[in-house]
């Protein structure tokens, strides 16, 4: 910037109204609601997931759409031209539009869907990305789809017995994906033969499955809160976690609607779901249980992890393996989130005050792994501090003792007032889409002192509801410290509410 180019406008819009009941009040006061897109989805959006790059957002709803977004970028950032080029600068959705004050540059999506594919015939609820935009969808018509953003057609179907409600491509080798159903079967499919790799029979219905973030354990929630780990390889049973609470009305456990990783620094660093390296890697797996049920092996199955492309990020047992510890983030039909150490599969912390009893809203986590997000069923989002007011140093987790391991109090604010007033989905923008969001604006310069601002990975909020609508909101207080950064001199940058 400068050199007389003209200055950024002010974050003005609508107070989110961020509400919360701790003494130190609310995380996030200065959320601005920046964007509305009544109408994204004719139906309630079930899933939510940025693609790796964070160029683009995938949607999935109860109208059997899958949507892709593309996130906002400066004019000429997009590099080298492709054979089989995205569709870009589409005329503007009937329904798009910047909320009246706010910034009109700071939007998050260049305009309507680049692609929406309409091939499933049923509720489309897990989304997952490969490192090299492929989509994987998978839907209640007993299917999982794959997709490419370059490509408007489905590349390939994959057929499954029953409702299919889990999706996640592994991390490291993706041409293998796994999948989680109500056949209580996993799966793990090679895409390029198109068929099954290796499965393993769970003893209840599957709500929820991912890979760990170096692909050599499955997880899966079942519906009654048990939470099963598997060896990638032969899907052989290794444990299992218990999400659910030891007395009440709620101990027989309820369904398991989300999975998320965070991987810690004993150091004090985190990150969300973003590196490789686990303890896992170290272990060798158990034998099977028979409560885990059985499992199977493909003829010619692949060592997963362990491809000569994938280098040391695929685990090994290297000297990167023993920097982090990895957590496990667990959303459950009680109306709580549980945070369990993966070194010892103990309980770390509880989230309380969303209310989720029967819809399949998963909670996620910021990119830096300070906050905790999650929609709602009674029209709010809620965002917690991951450590809750900091540690008093736990063996291996850094947490606080078991006897201070609840966060009743977390920050909400209203998103939706339709009926059902259910916010289905919410998650933070990634940093990568958030540094595109603001590079288009010409808010900041793309230089190095990007990275040096305040946790941008928690500056912008994406929610969606059970009317199909999104919206988006930005943290006033990042926006102006990105100002700051690149030196621009706006004078009083004061939010204004109306």
């Amino acid at each position: 910037l400068g050199g007389g180019a003209p200055l950024p406008p002010p974050l003005h819009g609508n107070s989110a109204q961020a509400r919360s009941a701790s003494k130190d009040g609310p995380l996030f006061p200065d959320l601005v609601h920046v964007t509305s897109i009544p109408g994204a989805h004719a139906g309630p959006v079930w899933a939510m997931k940025f693609s790796k790059d964070g160029r683009y957002l995938a949607t999935g709803g109860g109208d059997n759409a899958v949507k892709v977004w593309e996130v906002m970028r400066r004019r000429g950032e997009g590099g080298k031209k492709k054979k089989n080029k995205v569709p870009t600068n589409s005329p503007p959705h009937p329904n798009y539009h910047s909320v009246p004050g706010a910034c009109a540059k700071l939007n998050l999506f260049s305009g309507p869907p680049i692609r929406t594919y309409t091939d499933h015939t049923a509720d489309v609820i897990s989304l997952s990305w490969s490192r090299t935009a492929f989509l994987l969808s998978a839907s209640l018509d007993k299917t999982v789809r794959l997709w490419h953003v370059s490509r408007s057609e489905c590349l390939h179907l994959f057929q499954h017995s029953d409702f299919v409600t889990s999706v996640d491509f592994h991390p490291v080798e993706d041409r293998y994906f796994l999948s989680g159903g109500f056949d209580k079967k996993l799966r793990i499919w090679s895409i390029p033969d198109g068929r099954v790799k290796e499965w393993s029979q769970a003893p209840e219905m599957v709500t929820s499955a991912k890979f760990t973030p170096n692909g050599l354990m499955v997880v899966a929630g079942l519906y009654h809160g048990q939470v099963y780990f598997y060896s990638t390889e032969g899907m052989r049973y290794y444990t299992q976690v218990d999400a659910k609470n030891r007395h009440g009305s709620q101990s027989g456990g309820k369904k398991v609607t989300g999975l998320e990783f965070l991987r810690r620094n004993p150091g004090g660093g985190t990150a969300s779901e973003s590196g490789r390296g686990s303890n896992y890697s170290s272990r060798s797996s158990r034998d099977s249980s028979s409560s885990a049920g059985s499992s199977g092996r493909a003829e010619g199955s692949a060592s997963f992890g362990r491809s000569s492309s994938s280098g040391s990020s695929a685990g090994g047992s290297g000297r990167q393996s023993t920097m982090f510890l990895e957590q496990l983030l667990i959303t459950t039909n009680d109306s709580r989130l549980r945070l369990y150490g993966l070194d010892d599969y103990s309980m770390l912390q509880k989230y309380k005050g969303l209310v989720n009893y029967s819809m399949q809203i998963s909670a996620s986590i910021s990119g830096s792994g300070d906050y905790v997000i999650s929609g709602s069923e009674n029209g709010h989002v809620y965002i917690w501090e991951t450590l809750a007011g900091g540690s008093a140093g736990g063996a291996s987790s850094g947490f606080k003792s078991a006897k201070k391991d609840r966060n009743k109090k977390p920050t909400s604010f209203p998103v939706t007032t339709c009926a059902p007033p259910i916010v289905s989905a919410a998650l933070f923008a990634p940093l990568k889409a958030v540094r595109h969001a603001l590079l288009a604006a010409d808010v900041m310069d793309g230089g190095s002192n990007f990275d040096t601002a305040a946790d941008l990975s928690a500056s912008m909020v994406i929610c969606a509801d059970y009317a199909g609508a999104l919206q988006v909101y930005f943290r006033e207080s990042a926006y102006n410290e990105v100002v700051e950064i690149n030196k621009i001199d706006l004078g009083g940058l004061g939010m204004e509410v109306g």
